[in-house]
């Protein structure tokens, strides 16, 4: 993915000195070495990604690969509905991973597959 796509990872963490041990955590789970962006709140990732599509990503697609859940500080994570109500309203492509149960080895090809077609949808005459 890395080699066709800009890769930012964009976490929700609101609490300060959070940015080193994400990255951290990142770089010891394999996910190597790409921007990170923090935000608050998840809610907060919907004004992110809308700026990225309007600045630094105009006319390429932007996806948000997330869990879309809340709440993971508590023993009872829920859905984020109020971050997906968010990104379908201004129209944030989202691909939901299942913690514990995502195929971590086949999720870059169903990715790739996805932005390709993306990509399509964007250009001229797609």
């Amino acid at each position: 993915l890395a080699r066709d796509w800009d890769i930012t990872f964009l976490s929700a963490r609101g609490k300060p000195g959070i940015f080193h041990a994400t990255t951290k955590w990142l770089q010891q789970h394999g996910f190597g070495s790409f921007p990170l962006a923090l935000v608050s709140a998840a809610k907060d990732k919907a004004p992110w990604l809308r700026a990225a599509t309007e600045g630094r990503c105009r006319g390429r697609p932007v996806l948000l690969l997330d869990d879309l859940t809340r709440a993971h500080h508590t023993a009872q994570v829920e859905k984020d509905y109020e971050l997906i109500s968010l990104l379908e309203q201004q129209g944030t492509a989202y691909e939901v991973f299942q913690i514990g149960s995502t195929d971590w080895r086949i999720l870059p090809d169903k990715l790739a597959a996805r932005l390709l077609d993306m990509r399509l949808s964007v250009q001229p005459g797609g």
